[in-house]
């Protein structure tokens, strides 16, 4: 993130009194004049500093995409890079640094003018409070959902960043990070808090050919209370939800389209009729 250490001096304008650090270098000093009026400077105390390096980050996630000899390519100035080589066969890589609402207009349309129709993962500086939905070839997620902290800096997490950069052509249904919406047959499913995670490791298994897959293992894996006993599916979701999640023998699976709502089954007691003879 830092450069080398190197020289630096005090500087303080002689005119409008600007006062601020600069690294030079010593056959550099007579050259030095205030950045705002141009005029004289008076040179002060002299000690090392460091700058900060303005790319580091595209250029450390670059090298760890492709290989130590990989450089980012700037689309636009300080926002966008693509940390992948142009390669037709291969899933496109980006960083895109933002905020929670940014304007994802000009973005998307440098991503569509860079990579067309093909596949692409943008990992985003901080997550999205609505990330774009809809384009089952465009996919947005949180660095620090993909990624964690050692001696080196940030590194991506393998396991969870390659199975972005699987296929997902023989998935039936729509779940994209931060996998808040599972969409199925044009309806949607909101997502909340461990249902996410949940939702996410099932879509693992399918998308790894598995037809369905041990509910009790994904509680556990998904953050669940482990202490609770859990019996049922529908202690984690509300009933809405065996619309879209189908459970059986301690199986369960995403359907392959919604079931009618008035196949949805009530929850509760059946209701008695009043006898009114």
């Amino acid at each position: 993130m830092l450069t080398e250490p190197k020289r630096a001096r005090h500087v303080e304008c002689r005119s409008c009194k600007l006062k601020k650090s600069l690294q030079i270098g010593v056959w550099d000093e007579r050259t030095v004049r205030c950045s705002r009026c141009a005029g004289v400077v008076t040179l002060g105390t002299e000690y090392l500093s460091v700058s900060v390096v303005e790319s580091w980050l595209p250029a450390s996630l670059a090298r760890q995409v492709e290989d130590l000899d990989a450089l980012p390519e700037t689309l636009i100035e300080g926002r966008l890079w693509r940390l992948s080589r142009a390669d037709a066969s291969r899933t496109c890589v980006y960083l895109l640094r933002t905020a929670l609402h940014p304007d994802l207009a000009p973005i998307l349309q440098a991503l569509e003018r860079d990579s067309g129709t093909r596949r692409r993962v943008v990992i985003t500086s901080s997550p999205l409070a609505s990330p774009p939905n809809g384009d089952p070839n465009q996919t947005f997620v949180a660095l620090n959902s993909i990624s964690h902290m050692d001696v080196e800096g940030i590194r991506l997490d393998t396991d969870k960043f390659l199975h972005l950069l699987r296929e997902d052509a023989t998935l039936w249904f729509d779940l994209q990070p931060p996998y808040n919406r599972l969409t199925l047959g044009g309806e949607s499913l909101e997502l909340r808090r461990n249902q996410r995670e949940f939702m996410r490791l099932l879509k693992e298994a399918h998308a790894s050919g598995q037809a369905t897959t041990s509910w009790r293992a994904l509680v556990e894996r998904a953050g669940y209370d482990t202490d609770y006993n859990y019996t049922s599916m529908w202690q984690l979701f509300s009933k809405n939800a065996s619309r879209f999640i189908a459970w059986s023998k301690g199986e369960v699976w995403i359907r392959r389209a919604p079931e009618p709502r008035s196949a949805t089954p009530r929850a509760g007691p059946p209701r008695r009729k009043k006898d009114i003879s």
